[in-house]
């Protein structure tokens, strides 16, 4: 199945942003490094064309932000 329109738009590396309505959120971790902010870890599904994807980012809103991942 090819990526929908949707995550079409979602930019990788991009920090900002929700992504799209039809991303179900799957996982959510949260790991605090020692002297370091919070990282938060999302990966959400698409509902529409079952792309997979991760958030990262810090409490600031800093970090490698949305990024594809592999199928199993």
């Amino acid at each position: 199945m090819s990526m929908c329109e949707a995550c079409a738009q979602i930019r990788p590396g991009s920090t900002g942003g929700t992504g799209h309505p039809r991303l179900l959120l799957t996982d959510t971790q949260r790991i605090k490094p020692r002297g370091r902010p919070a990282i938060t870890f999302a990966t959400y599904t698409c509902a529409d064309c079952g792309c997979r994807w991760r958030h990262e980012s810090d409490k600031n809103g800093k970090g490698p932000g949305w990024s594809i991942q592999p199928a199993d």
